[in-house]
């Protein structure tokens, strides 16, 4: 019966120290779990460079480099008018646009000029280190960290310099919760 006693006693000993191995690990936040947490956020994955495509109207001659690139892919075909072109999209267009967005603050109407101003995505982040983390109090720390823009098909087709091997520095505020840290926000990335 002791022994029975004494076992049970060393169970729920060994279940402290666990509970409490666990709690801690949940507190502590080094650079792997900060790279894993920013990795995953939605505030990182969800971020995309972009370039502005006028659908519409357009006096441009020559095309700009995204224009003529759409075009090239047979995104978007280019009608002659007497002040320039018009540039609508094909029907491989229409469906590839499901994946862009309308510019907000560029659709806003032009008077006798109408069209859509879109975000055409042409690349997208991928974490390549935290190179810091500073602690602000008991719940809240940042995280500073490196990233490189990885070109899609239609990036790959642009010359742009932020590709390749660049890298590009950010940061994020992360959060302590009950149950571990979670990023609130990542500064803006250019």
């Amino acid at each position: 019966m002791q022994q029975t006693r004494m076992h049970y006693a060393v169970i729920a000993m060994a279940a402290t120290v666990l509970a409490t191995a666990g709690c801690a690990d949940r507190r502590q936040l080094d650079r792997p779990e900060a790279a894993r947490l920013i990795a995953e956020s939605n505030q990182f994955t969800g971020r995309r460079d972009f370039e502005m495509f006028y659908e519409g109207s357009t006096y441009r001659k020559p095309p700009t480099p995204i224009e003529a690139t759409l075009k090239a892919l047979g995104l978007v075909k280019s009608l002659p008018s007497r002040s320039g072109a018009i540039l609508s999209l094909t029907d491989k267009g229409k469906q590839a646009s499901q994946g862009w967005s309308l510019n907000p603050q560029m659709n806003w109407g032009f008077g006798v000029m109408s069209g859509k101003w879109w975000n055409v995505p042409i690349a997208e982040p991928a974490l390549v280190e935290v190179t810091g983390i500073r602690k602000i109090d008991e719940t809240s720390a940042s995280a500073e960290f490196t990233y490189r823009w990885v070109p899609n098909e239609l990036g790959k087709r642009l010359t742009n310099s932020k590709y390749g091997s660049k890298l590009h520095n950010s940061e994020a505020a992360l959060q302590l919760y009950d149950d571990g840290w979670r990023v609130k926000s990542v500064e803006q990335m250019f």
